[in-house]
């Protein structure tokens, strides 16, 4: 933990990112869509 302690120290927050973005979100959903309505075949 004194590495993270340090980083935090100099600055750096790092992490994983929350998840996706709203823009990312929706091309996913779209994706999905199709998928489930079988408009391509796979």
């Amino acid at each position: 933990m004194a590495g993270l302690q340090a980083a935090r120290e100099r600055g750096r927050i790092g992490g994983r990112k929350k998840g996706l973005s709203p823009e990312a979100k929706k091309v996913a959903y779209a994706c999905y869509t199709i998928l489930i309505m079988k408009l391509v075949p796979v």
